[in-house]
Parts: C-alpha cells; structure tokens; sequence
C-alpha cells in the first residue's frame, strides 16, 4: 500500500501539463519569448518546462506559510494502529470535518482526497494537473494543536474495495505538516504526542539520541553497517515493515556472500494493477542504529521496477521504542520498551501473503523457502477455503478485515487450504514454521 502512496504523490508531482490557477501561462512573458525564437528545440517543451518551475516555484511559496500555534502545554492524542500503520484523528477547520488520517513521516507532502477535501476549499489554489490541486488547509487541528496554512494535494486517494481504503479515505499527513513541531509515538499506548520542546516530553532524557538529515522533509539516519560502512534510511512510519535496503544500496555496500533467510516472489498493487516484485531477506552479520547494535539481523533488499524506492526503517521495527522525531533540531529518539530480541522480525507462519483484490483473495506473496512453497502455492492463486472456512464472497467491509487482521494470523497448526488456479480447485495441507 506504500507503493500506491508513493505512486499518487510521485505522478501528480511529475505532470508536466501543470496549469496554473494564478496566471495565464499558455502565453509567455517577452523574455521568454526571444528564449523561444533562438532556441533549438521544440519551443513548446522550453515553455512546459518554464512552467514547471513556475509551479514547484509557487508550491515551494505556499509551503513556507505553514505554522503550529504556541503550545501552552504538550498535547497528546490517542490513535488507532490498524495493520502497523498509524492512524490520527484530525479537524479539518475549513470544512467543519473531522477525518482519518495515516501518519506518515516518509512522505514529502500531505496528500488529501478530493471528494473529501474539495478542489476548491484549498486556500491559494494551483492547478497541478487536470485532476490535481496543491491548495492550503488554513485551519486544521490534532487535539489541541493547532496548524494553519498547512499545504497539501488533493487527488483521487481510494475507493471503496482498495486496499488504502480500509485505512483511510481521506488521506495522509506527510512531512511538510509534521516539521512544524516535535513528536512522539508511544506505540504501546497508542498515543501520539505534540510538543514544540523535547522538554515538555517524557521518556527523551534515557533514549538514544540519533541525529537525522532532511531530503524533502523527510528524515534520514544513518544505518552503520559493519564497523566502517554507512547506508541512509528514510524514518518512515507510514511502513509496516523492518528494515528495507533499495538493491542499490546493498551493493554498495560490498558485504560479500551474505547468509539468504528466504526469497520472497510477490504481486504488488500498482497504479496499473498487480505487478511481479522480488526480495530477498539477508542476514547483516553486524547493524547498528546509534548505540544499539544488531547481529545477524535480517533485512529486505528489493529488487526490479516495483521496489521499494528508498531504504528505510518502519513500524515493524519502530513499534518497540518510544519514538520521538524532532524536526526543529533534526534528532530522533528511541526508547527501547521491548527487548532486543522482539525487534527481529518473523517471516509469515505458512510462508505467503494475501489481499483481497477485485472481490477475490488472493495469494500476492510466497517465501522459499517456507511451508507454502513447499507445497506448491503460488502467487495469484485464489484462496476458496482454509479448514471449513469459505472465501469465496467478499464485501468491501469484509475484505477490509484481511488488512486489519491478515489471513495467516488466523489460524495455528495444520490447515487444509483449497485454491483456484487457472479455473481448477487445487487442495494443499500446510504446517506452520514455528517462530524463532
């Protein structure tokens, strides 16, 4: 489901057929026009591409107008986390509303759906695409914090029976919203604090201290790897993962033949559909993130088109600190409430993955090795029965229910599972792996 974000965000931000609200650009200024008359290219991708600039321009402007009232005190708020992805109940100001929202700090921009949030209730409006706007929220509120001016895009975010739906149809908070301020998350207590001093919050003075960079608002650690080698995450808590390296990475960083935990061949749901993607889960003989060191500590490398596009760190491996970000001095910190050991994460019990995809559920995910390999799944089989459980009807709320609760984690011990493949029933009896 990150990939889907990621691909919403990353194709309204790379049309080139901006239109912008605040002016007519379809006919250029006199200096651009000479620009025009000598070059040596087409003159209309000159013109697109002044356009462009002419709108980051005025997305940049507007982003530069986002504010946090004075806190007269920390304020806190519970969340739900649903499928390892947090969710935040915010006020929407300008609309009188108060929505679901994923809490994501890996990415750039805030992103807000359109039947939710109207085209034309952003403040200062301009025209990204034909179906894309990048407006202000002038008002809106988390508890008792309150943030004006707030930047976001609106677009087609989700639909009924999309899996993104079943966390939220409203949208996501990204990094633009969040450098205005200093937050943690106790994900034991499912709450989220705001704060504009890591003075006014407990549990920061006995935590690791890390420092972090900004790329696009974002923030990004280093990942030392070995005793010499370093390798940038991305602090990504809109991710129900571990740790993730792009294969780019990974080969950079020269460790040599590497203990393979497992091959996982998967679908993933695209902007066009489901795709092929591959990864492997290596064992790092020696991690480290600030002075917690890791050894033999299994890790995603992605590879082909549909990968991961940066390495990171998510909540799988976050949900066992308190995790304070602190964009105003660019520090995280990390209170450990769980020991070392829960922090290494266990491959699926029967070794597959599945979604609900067009009223079907299917097996979009298959270890190797693993009792589902083993037995001969194979991903894009569709699941019609598990022991005397029936799968073969779903409504959206149902197959909300396989995001919230996935399918393997419903069931210990021997199952008998009954697939459809190519049009034929297929029955495969599987056995769990018992955790490390």
């Amino acid at each position: 489901m990150k990939r889907l974000i990621y691909a919403l965000l990353l194709g309204t931000m790379a049309a080139v057929g901006f239109t912008l609200g605040i002016q007519d650009w379809r006919r250029p200024p006199p200096q651009l026009e000479a620009e025009l008359s000598r070059a040596a290219v087409d003159p209309s991708q000159v013109l697109v591409a002044s356009h462009q600039q002419l709108t980051l321009q005025g997305i940049q402007a507007l982003e530069a107008l986002a504010q946090l009232s004075p806190l007269a005190e920390s304020v806190s708020l519970p969340f739900d986390y649903v499928g390892r992805h947090i969710l935040v109940s915010t006020q929407i100001h300008d609309l009188g509303t108060t929505r679901t929202l994923i809490f994501d700090s890996g990415l750039r921009s805030t992103v807000l759906d359109q039947d939710v949030v109207p085209q034309q209730a952003l403040a200062t409006p301009i025209q990204v695409d034909g179906q894309s706007v990048y407006g202000l929220l002038q008002e809106v509120s988390l508890g008792g914090a309150n943030f004006h001016n707030v930047g976001a895009f609106a677009v087609e975010f989700s639909a009924p029976g999309h899996p993104l739906y079943c966390l939220s149809d409203s949208g996501v908070i990204g990094a633009n919203w969040m450098r205005h301020g200093i937050w943690q998350i106790d994900y034991q207590h499912h709450r989220l604090t705001v704060a504009e001093s890591v003075a006014d919050l407990d549990d920061v003075s006995n935590a690791m201290v890390i420092p972090f960079d900004l790329v696009d608002f974002t923030p990004v650690i280093d990942l030392q790897v070995g005793s010499h080698q370093t390798v940038k995450v991305l602090v990504d808590t809109g991710w129900d993962g571990s740790i993730h390296l792009t294969a780019e990475d990974f080969r950079a960083l020269s460790l040599g033949p590497l203990q393979e935990a497992s091959t996982i061949e998967g679908l993933v749901e695209t902007l066009g559909g489901l795709e092929i993607f591959n990864q492997k889960l290596l064992r790092i003989p020696a991690l480290s993130i600030g002075s917690l060191r890791l050894e033999n500590f299994p890790v995603l490398v992605s590879y082909g088109e549909h990968a991961q596009p940066y390495s990171r760190v998510g909540n799988e491996f976050l949900e066992n600190f308190i995790v304070t970000l602190d964009w105003v001095n660019q520090r995280l910190y990390l209170k450990p409430i769980a020991p070392v050991s829960e922090l290494y994460p266990n491959p699926p019990a029967y070794g597959f993955q599945s979604i609900v995809y067009d009223h079907r559920l299917l097996i979009t995910g298959v270890y190797h090795p693993s009792p589902a390999a083993q037995a001969g799944l194979q991903i894009g089989d569709r699941i019609l029965a598990i022991d005397r459980d029936r799968y073969t009807h779903f409504s959206n709320e149902h197959g909300c229910s396989f995001v919230y609760s996935p399918l393997g984690d419903r069931y210990t011990g021997p199952i008998t599972m009954t697939v459809e493949r190519q049009g034929s029933p297929l029955t495969y009896t599987l056995s769990p792996t018992p955790a490390e």
